[in-house]
């Protein structure tokens, strides 16, 4: 057992807030060692122990999920303008001139043979796509700062 006047002691302490973190250590190790029965031992240990059930959510690791999540969208973007220029590009390249002559479009119902207007609609096209890419990173980048000072937020009021 150990010496009931320090244990005391070091129970008033540590619910005036005066002690450090090596303290609140020594006081848990003498409260598991002294008599559970004791009312101020019981009280300490059920203070103790509802104070570092409320500690642990903050000091778990955020799951990884909703960020991969987050990211989706804009990978998915990513992937899509990289299959349709990859697919111009390997027209290009293995029809050469016949590319020319037989590339149509249709926009607005009409059918457009010219290639200069149909490149012109890829480029629009990629163009939107490149603008809702950079609109989706701008909106996953807000987030994460969102979630980054609720995070240092919640730092500051545990510390």
């Amino acid at each position: 057992m150990t010496d009931k006047t320090t244990l005391y002691a070091l129970i008033e302490r540590y619910f005036d807030a005066d002690t450090t973190p090596g303290e609140e250590k020594e006081l848990l190790r003498m409260l598991l060692d002294s008599d559970p029965s004791d009312p101020k031992v019981s009280e300490a240990l059920a203070v103790m122990g509802y104070a570092r059930m409320m500690k642990k959510p903050s000091v778990e690791k955020p799951r990884r999920q909703p960020l991969r999540a987050m990211w989706r969208p804009a990978l998915t973007v990513a992937a899509s303008v990289a299959v349709v220029v990859l697919m111009i590009a390997g027209l290009m390249m293995s029809r050469g001139d016949a590319f020319q002559t037989g590339s149509y479009a249709y926009s607005g119902g009409e059918r457009i043979e010219n290639l200069q207007q149909i490149m012109s609609i890829v480029e629009s096209q990629m163009s939107d796509m490149s603008e809702a890419q950079s609109d989706m990173l701008n909106e996953v980048s807000a987030d994460l700062d969102d979630i980054r000072s609720a995070m240092n937020e919640l730092n500051d009021e545990v510390l």
